[in-house]
């Protein structure tokens, strides 16, 4: 490999590192968040890179700041720890009055922050594809999703996803319970609910190329701990 193809191999190495922490919002998404949400803070930002008037820098630290009464967006670092307590941090300030929270975060549902802080207590929306960060030409190794933090009386259980079910398949893991109902259908005939079971299985029961529309998670009674994703697809 010559000198300047390995400079190359180096740069998108780095780019790419599991230790990386740091990935800049791509431009063009928070501007169709910010049409939604009208964002006034951004709490993980830089001199440089902020994308509210209002932001906090690493030196400022956001996990120690007051967020209440902000349309906040949060891309953290990502970090098997950082990203958890940044969850964390966007869950608390959310219950405080008028406060909207919606973060940008790798799409990981078996981690104990998901599970803890955002499993039935935030909207989750899943980002088909992979994005490319800070104006990247290559695509991030990781999915991502959006969690919509809000306050108790806006809360509801439905995460939307409008992603195929295949590739949903790639976030959940093989043993997760599922139930894949027919969206148009409902759920009252029992011949629309094409399938039941782990989602290892269900490739060869269900058209894994159908999107999904939505998604609701519902607590197992009778195995604690464990719940079953209805996934609505159409």
């Amino acid at each position: 490999m010559n000198e300047e193809k390995q400079k190359i191999t180096d740069k998108r190495a780095a780019m790419f590192s599991s230790a990386r922490q740091d990935w800049a919002t791509p431009q063009d998404l928070f501007d169709e968040l910010n049409e939604e949400f009208h964002f006034n803070l951004d709490p993980c930002a830089s001199d440089k890179n902020h994308k509210c008037e209002r932001y906090f820098t690493e030196e400022d630290n956001g996990l120690l700041q007051e967020w209440g009464g902000s349309s906040v967006f949060c891309n953290p670092p990502y970090g098997a720890k950082s990203t958890g307590d940044w969850i964390e941090k966007c869950y608390n300030e959310s219950r405080k009055p008028g406060t909207v929270v919606v973060m940008l975060i790798p799409a990981r549902t078996d981690t104990k922050a998901f599970h803890k802080y955002i499993y039935k207590k935030a909207e989750v929306r899943f980002i088909k594809g992979r994005l490319k960060f800070g104006g990247s030409k290559d695509a991030a190794p990781f999915p991502s999703m959006l969690v919509i933090f809000r306050s108790e009386d806006q809360k509801g259980d439905k995460m939307k996803a409008e992603i195929k079910l295949k590739d949903f398949f790639t976030l959940i893991g093989p043993a997760q319970i599922i139930r894949v109902i027919d969206e148009e259908a409902g759920e009252q005939d029992e011949d629309q609910i094409l399938y039941k079971g782990v989602a290892a299985k269900a490739r060869d029961k269900v058209d894994t190329d159908r999107m999904i529309k939505f998604i609701i998670p519902e607590a197992l009674p009778e195995e604690a701990g464990r719940y079953v994703l209805k996934i609505y697809i159409y």
